[in-house]
């Protein structure tokens, strides 16, 4: 698996096109399966994220995948249909809205 600079890794399966894949955790029996003992090992540096995708903690989905998914924002949003969690719910918004600081704030009104 090559090194994951942002959340976004590209799949090449034509040599001209290429499919965006975004990470998501996986969530099985209405639970996500990266619980709060994984991510004190991940600050502490004793697992990457690399880990989490051999454990199958987390595994990226493309556009196609994503469609037939049940996809949680919010860890209080799943349901026993849902299949994965967003790691992050502003990454909804793209690699581009990830530069912009405090997306999910409102604009300052013009008066």
């Amino acid at each position: 698996m090559s090194k994951i600079t942002d959340n976004y890794q590209f799949q090449a399966n034509d040599p001209i096109i290429y499919k965006t894949l975004r990470p998501y955790i996986i969530v099985a029996d209405g639970k996500p399966r990266v619980k709060s003992k994984h991510i004190k090992l991940l600050m502490k540096d004793e697992l990457t994220f690399d880990d989490f995708l051999t454990k199958g903690l987390i595994e990226y989905l493309d556009v196609n995948e994503e469609n037939d998914s049940s996809i949680a924002l919010y860890e209080s949003e799943i349901s026993i249909s849902t299949t994965h969690l967003e790691i992050e719910p502003f990454t909804l918004l793209g690699v581009c809205a990830g530069l912009i600081p405090y997306p999910h704030h409102n604009q300052v009104r013009n008066i």
